[in-house]
């Protein structure tokens, strides 16, 4: 049977882990879980942000708040006049301290200014310069032929397999006017894509606008260092130069963020421009240092609020765009690349994770199986932000919602079995069991056996005395009444010592210990029923008395040793009962109170395991009909304690009759059994007979003393 609910448990266990799997595995696919999972890599990317700074070769140039402030002072209101920018373009132009790049990320240098001149020429002569230019829904001004040649120009080489589909920039762009657009190295798009809750994540390396392709800002720095134009994209990773970038289907790559605050050096704008007219005019400068700019790649962007140029992203709420460049150059620099783990092998591991959730909690406790599938959570979470730190992003969401969700149906499965199964129980049981061994086996239905075992039992059979006789003077009506009278206290006796009730077999019952469920004092308690029953028989057949009924006694037998015991019976129609050579024995006994006269005779098996508790006296070594082996027999007296002195000095007298009697001395025996019959003893009378026999024709020489039983 516990094969049998293994088996229900794991094919349940299965069914449910794999509906779960599949349920959270289509919501996963739609999308619904996207912005959960999207919170649990932003605590990942707090939990794992690297300790190290920014890569050497990038600093940021940033218009702040005070350099605005410092601008009006000197009646410049923003947009600044053209030759501030070139005062900053200038800084990283000198031949002692030329920066590799500038990856200019403001908007102002598209609209005209009169001294336009001035920056055209600094922009000649300084390093190549990247300018952000929007995209959207703007349109340029100029003729279509010179806006197709810049268009041309500005393009960049991408030399692709298709792995990537990359959506169009818009609908326009807007090109820096005349002059600025020529000295420009490139163009870029400074869009950032935006998850479906707001925020950056992700860094786009190029866009498609009319066919061609146009970088990124970070791109454009990259693009300078390598020293090409060309970008090679095959299977998601494109490379440039020697640099090699693993993109997803849109053309992004997962950004892995630095600390917020200090992550690249920054050079406030005001102090720049300041310091390039120190060294301009005294030849030197307490406000800005030239070998900050030397051969890196310099990004010029703004923090100023009221300039609109913040981001929203996992680390910040206010990151300025020119950071968020620097945070991409940065990744690529250092190779520090987050990749998505495939969503097949994500589905597999949600599959497998849900699956061994529900196996467990089918197969444990509730207690247990939650605690398996917390332990399951925190390895679960522990294993994805060590794989984050590692550089991969797997989904936990989906995961840990098919771990809760197999644990709520196993657990529902459990609830559901577990129901059914105490149903069962209490059908099969209430009949013949105590409502208190109902209720263990309820606790532990894996400790009972439906199918059949066999097993150590204690087998009790009680019958009533000169049934037949009263069943021929009692209307039958009258004669079930009384009956069950007498059969419902016997059952409370073998109910109160947690005894199972097997059947009612006419006006005797059959009842065992020790199943279904373990009792080691087994033996004790069959004993200690049989007293109590015999007890209560008696009080009953006084009331019985005194109300002018007939009286009835019953005669028990007990035996203790290997049955079987099971369900048994034929096809739709059952009985959970026992058999076995022991069995019958027990049902031998009880029939051999009537050769002595008794009411409760035990087995040798039974008696011993039991005699701390009752007192007894020896019988015989009987030789039942149908057994070679002799059974040593005991008449039950009582509890200990409880036996009247003069009773127990009569069992010894007996006893020490039995001794002479096996003895041989058949004379000496039959004066102690003779005085024992006319005390009333009538377990004395048989031998009273069998002495006179043997003193007149005595036994043969390998007599053994056992009392040979003629009939059943």
């Amino acid at each position: 049977m516990k094969a049998r609910r293994d088996t229900t448990r794991l094919r349940t266990g299965l069914a449910a882990g794999a509906a779960v799997a599949l349920a959270v595995g289509l919501l996963q696919a739609s999308g619904v879980l996207e912005v959960w999972e999207l919170r649990t890599r932003d605590l990942r990317t707090k939990w794992t942000i690297p300790s190290e700074l920014g890569h050497p070769d990038i600093v940021i140039m940033l218009i702040t708040n005070d350099s605005i402030q410092w601008a009006e002072e000197s009646r410049q209101r923003w947009p600044w006049d053209r030759q501030l920018f070139a005062d900053m373009f200038r800084a990283c132009s000198r031949k002692d301290a030329r920066a590799q790049a500038i990856l200019f990320d403001l908007l102002t240098l598209i609209d005209s200014k009169p001294d336009e001149a001035v920056l055209v020429d600094e922009m000649k002569t300084a390093p190549p310069a990247w300018l952000a230019v929007p995209y959207g829904k703007v349109r340029d001004k100029r003729p279509p032929k010179e806006f197709d040649a810049l268009l041309s120009r500005y393009a960049v080489e991408v030399d692709s397999d298709g792995s990537v589909a990359l959506p169009e920039a818009g609908e326009g762009v807007q090109f820096p006017r005349p002059g600025i657009a020529e000295a420009a190295a490139g163009v870029c798009d400074v869009a950032s894509p935006r998850d479906g809750d707001g925020l950056i994540r992700r860094y786009r390396l190029f866009s498609k606008f009319r066919g061609r392709y146009y970088p990124s800002m970070m791109l454009g720095g990259l693009l300078t260092r390598e020293g090409t134009r060309r970008v090679v994209v095959r299977d998601r990773t494109a490379t440039v130069g020697k640099v090699s970038i693993p993109l997803d289907a849109e053309g992004c790559f997962h950004l892995r963020f630095y600390r917020k605050d200090d992550s690249f050096p920054l050079l406030p704008a005001s102090r720049v421009i300041k310091g390039i007219w120190d060294i301009e005019e005294k030849g030197s400068s307490r406000e800005f240092d030239p070998q900050k700019v030397k051969d890196r790649i310099v990004i010029v962007g703004t923090d100023a609020p009221a300039l609109f140029d913040l981001r929203v992203t996992p680390v910040s709420e206010a990151m300025p765009g020119c950071e968020l460049h620097a945070v991409a150059l940065t990744n690529v620099l250092r190779g520090e690349f987050l990749r998505t783990v495939p969503r097949v092998l994500s589905f597999v591991v949600l599959a497998l994770l849900a699956l061994g959730a529900a196996l467990v909690t089918r197969h444990a406790s509730a207690v247990a199986g939650g605690a398996a599938a917390v332990a399951l959570l925190g390895v679960g979470l522990g294993g994805g932000v060590l794989l984050y730190r590692a550089g991969w992003i797997v989904d936990l969401v989906a995961p840990f919602l098919g771990m809760g969700f197999s644990y709520a149906a196993g657990s529902a499965l459990n609830f559901l079995y577990e129901g059914r199964q105490k149903l069962k129980v209490k059908r099969e049981f209430q009949r013949y069991l105590s409502p208190k061994v109902v209720e263990k086996i309820l606790r532990n239905p894996d400790a009972l056996s439906m199918a059949g075992e066999r097993k150590m039992l204690s087998i009790f059979f009680m019958d009533f005395a000169g049934f037949t006789s009263l069943s021929e003077t009692v209307e039958p009506a009258e004669l079930v009444q009384l009956v069950s009278e007498y059969h419902n206290e016997a059952a409370q006796e073998i109910f109160r010592t947690e005894g199972t009730l097997d059947k009612f077999i006419g006006d005797a019952i059959m009842a065992f210990w020790n199943d279904p469920i373990e009792q080691a004092d087994h033996a004790t308690r069959a004993c200690l029923t049989a007293v109590s029953a015999q007890a209560r028989l008696r009080e009953l057949a006084a009331r019985m008395r005194a109300r002018g009924l007939p009286e009835m006694s019953a005669r028990i037998g007990v035996n203790t040793g290997l049955a079987t015991v099971g369900n048994m019976g034929a096809k739709g129609q059952v009985n959970y009962t026992l058999i076995g050579d022991e069995v019958n024995l027990a049902s031998r006994l009880e029939g051999v109170n009537k050769e002595f006269g008794t009411k409760i005779i035990v087995s040798e098996a039974t008696y011993l395991p039991a005699k701390d508790r009752v007192e007894a006296r020896e019988l015989a070594v009987i030789k039942v009909k149908g057994k070679k082996q002799g059974v040593r027999i005991y008449e039950l007296l009582g509890v200990k304690g409880e036996v009247p002195a003069d009773r127990l000095e009569a069992a010894r007298r007996f006893e020490k009759g039995l001794e002479t009697f096996r003895a041989r001395k058949f004379g000496a025996a039959w004066e102690i059994f003779l005085s024992s019959h006319q005390a009333g003893d009538t377990a004395a009378d048989p031998y009273v007979a069998l002495c006179e026999e043997y003193q007149a024709a005595p036994p043969p020489p390998d007599w053994d003393g056992a009392y040979q039983m003629t009939h059943k």
